[in-house]
């Protein structure tokens, strides 16, 4: 028996021994699973220093657990290059040794402490790693994934095909080009690929390298994407059952309800190409790994563990964590009463992330920490930056917002935004999601924001408000690809921006031919029942037995054919328009009038007038200080005293000259220069509105709010600029 021995000398020992090589020997057993420099006779030693040099020239000699041990400890507590750190791991696997285990989670904290991909072991399934490594192996474009793999991800082993001829081999070429297509369909439709639409993002504490000593911090927070749920699994399921009903021509195997009809057809035709030879799909580089980690030191872990918020820099990019130690609360009878009386609390700082640890929290069951980091975090998502939260938090947000604000077309571009940034894909299944969509049909929002909205009846309100022209055109492609069945993967990748533009186009102008329109005449309107703000705490009158009339764009089947065989040729007539060769529109009729001449005029029309449908900026994001918004209007305060004008005949507000209007006047911004200029010319608003993410509404209180300063007077009315102050504006714009 060995005595323990203080871990800093192995350390100090590593590097001391770091260059020795060792004459060519025979193998000597180690006769420890852990051993020292200190505790290998000189023999033992001497075997390790030549197995070592060997093993970095690619080569491996027989070894053992022993020696296996002590050259992972070496090259997690060196500054050797990652890959050859790797390389010589991934060969050490070769061994005959017990502990693999701890073999493969050394092998994925170095690739997560060096931004290398993380391999596909064998780890546990209850841990962390094991999700990180099939998050890697399912993110776009999805690896090669074998039947073994499959049947561990989803919890049994399939399909009982034995490795005596090629219907295995068969099947995992039809189940991997199935995978593959499905997630470039999900990446061109909404923008997420499988691992986004079916995983959960998480942030939890890792501990590094369990099992072997390390010098520096042995914790850290990892975010990653999650594929322990039901959702992937269900998925994963369905689709190797269906691969597998193909496979066998079996039409009593069913698939699963996440496996849809779309993914379906994809699978149909997958088959159908690799009968005809035509199995083999390019794939493009992997994506960047979806796995970010951030060292934290014992001492920090200690106090996040005893609830001291930490002052430090807050994340770019927060998350939704999973707090699992969340329970079940329910908020006491006076949280209509904290809601009023914290609305309007601001923040006293910045604080870091610590869980609310409850799935329905409220200020008074809320410890001090904990209040303060909701307000910190609160004051930041209203003014567009996005830290860290949980479902406690967003709970309670959710419920004041739907309760106390007014500002409707702000609170639904704030949750719009708010979906965009931490869902990713995954509605509607978040209480995020799903209450953005019901805060839209309580306050009967006008929805002008294709690329927020993320539900069947939304997309319907939608589709009918472009029709009435109550919104701009639509140049979001997963709207229309989604109500239609269009399955050729080379005219979906080409449905871009500008053939959703075009298709709005269309679709209006044949709208406005048909009698009673699309909607009517293709019997499109459904009678919705809804019951909205389900799992939230509301105190307002529109909640339960709520009807809702929309569109639905999905089940008249007549629909769907006339809009894909429309999509076919939109596409086709915008390559026609690029000049490619072999490129016609199909059909002349199409929802029962002549369509090829509307299409051509609507794409001569869209590219003609130099518009061109693209990816509106990002929100301007700012961050109120509100100490020094106070400090500067004291001082503002004061400086108005000591410049106020004491003279009886000193014109009042808004009795200045007109001359002097063009110097003095408000600093109007360039869109609210552009909103003016369109209103005096009686041009359309709505295209601008929309291009922007804003309203009518907020465009004229934001000018009228600048002209007041100076006119006294309001200069947009209803709509309309003023007559009296047409000229005044006009010289103030030069």
């Amino acid at each position: 028996m060995k005595d323990k021995r203080d871990w800093s000398e192995l350390f100090a020992d590593i590097e001391r021994f770091s260059g020795e090589m060792g004459a060519p020997c025979t193998y000597v057993p180690s006769e420890s699973r852990s051993p020292d420099y200190v505790y290998l006779d000189h023999v033992q030693r001497g075997y390790y220093f030549h197995w070592r040099s060997r093993l970095s020239e690619g080569e491996l000699l027989k070894g053992d657990d022993g020696y296996a041990w002590l050259r992972m400890t070496e090259i997690v507590n060196s500054d050797m290059d990652p890959v050859a750190a790797m390389r010589e791991l991934d060969l050490m696997r070769g061994c005959v040794i017990n502990n693999k285990h701890v073999l493969n989670k050394v092998m994925v904290d170095v690739a997560l402490l060096n931004g290398l991909p993380i391999p596909s072991l064998s780890l546990l399934p209850w841990e962390s790693r094991h999700w990180m490594a099939a998050c890697h192996r399912f993110s776009s474009p999805p690896d090669q994934i074998t039947d073994f793999e499959a049947g561990r991800l989803i919890g049994h082993f399939i399909p009982s095909y034995t490795r005596k001829d090629d219907r295995l081999e068969r099947f995992e070429r039809l189940l991997n080009l199935v995978l593959l297509r499905v997630d470039r369909n999900l990446k061109m439709t909404t923008g997420n690929g499988i691992v986004e639409t079916f995983g959960d993002r998480v942030c939890e504490p890792v501990d590094l390298f369990e099992g072997i000593p390390y010098s520096k911090d042995r914790r850290c927070d990892v975010t990653y994407i999650s594929l322990d749920n039901t959702r992937f699994r269900k998925f994963l399921q369905g689709a190797v059952r269906y691969c597998e009903r193909l496979q066998s021509g079996d039409g009593s195997i069913r698939s699963t309800s996440e496996f849809d009809k779309n993914m379906r057809k994809i699978a149909d035709d997958a088959y159908e190409d690799m009968q005809k030879g035509r199995g083999d799909d390019v794939r493009g580089p992997k994506e960047q790994e979806n796995v970010k980690i951030v060292r934290v030191s014992d001492r920090e872990r200690m106090l996040q563990e005893m609830g001291e918020s930490l002052s430090t820099t807050p994340l770019s990019e927060g998350v939704i964590v999973t707090d699992y130690r969340s329970m079940s609360n329910i908020p006491p009878n006076s949280l209509r009463d904290e809601v009023e009386r914290y609305w309007d609390v601001g923040s006293r700082g910045e604080r870091r992330y610590i869980p609310s640890g409850m799935m329905r929290p409220s200020y008074t069951l809320m410890d001090t920490e904990q209040l303060e980091y909701y307000l910190h975090w609160r004051d930041m998502a209203r003014n567009g930056v996005y830290l860290d939260t949980d479902r406690g938090y967003l709970w309670l947000f959710l419920t004041e917002t739907i309760n106390m604000s007014r500002d409707h077309d702000q609170t639904v571009f704030l949750l719009g935004d708010m979906v965009s940034h931490y869902e990713r894909g995954v509605y509607p299944i978040s209480p995020l999601c799903v209450t953005y969509q019901d805060y839209i049909l309580v306050n009967d929002v006008t929805v002008y924001d294709s690329d927020r909205v993320h539900s069947g009846i939304l997309d319907g309100m939608l589709f009918q408000s472009m029709l009435r022209g109550d919104v701009g055109t639509i140049t979001n492609p997963r709207m229309f690809l989604e109500a239609s069945s269009m399955s050729r993967d080379s005219l979906r990748a080409d449905f871009d921006s500008d053939c959703a533009a075009i298709t709005s186009l269309v679709l209006r102008a044949v709208d406005e031919s048909i009698s009673e329109g699309i909607v009517r005449g293709f019997g499109l309107i459904m009678e919705h029942e809804y019951e909205a703000y389900k799992d939230l705490s509301y105190w307002g009158d529109r909640r339960t037995s709520m009807k809702v009339s929309f569109p639905d764009l999905q089940r008249n089947r007549y629909f769907r054919t006339d809009l894909t065989d429309l999509l076919k040729d939109v596409v086709r007539a915008v390559r026609k328009h690029k000049g490619k060769k072999n490129n016609r529109i199909m059909h002349e009729n199409l929802f029962g009038m002549p369509i090829k001449g509307i299409i051509e005029q609507a794409v001569e029309g869209w590219f003609s007038s130099g518009q061109k449908a693209s990816v509106p900026k990002e929100r301007i994001k700012v961050i109120l200080d509100r100490e020094a918004v106070k400090d500067a209007e004291s001082a503002l305060d004061e400086v108005t005293e000591m410049m106020r004008i004491d003279d009886d005949d000193a014109e009042p507000a808004g009795g200045m000259e007109v001359d002097d209007l063009a110097s003095s006047g408000p600093g109007f911004t360039v869109l609210q220069k552009e909103y003016i200029r369109l209103l005096m010319d009686g041009a359309d608003t709505r295209a601008f509105l929309e291009r922007n993410r804003t309203t009518a509404g907020l465009m004229e209180e934001s000018v009228n709010t600048m002209a007041m300063d100076v006119l006294g007077d309001t200069v947009i009315d209803d709509g309309e600029i003023v007559e009296d102050y047409i000229e005044e504006l006009r010289r103030m714009l030069e």
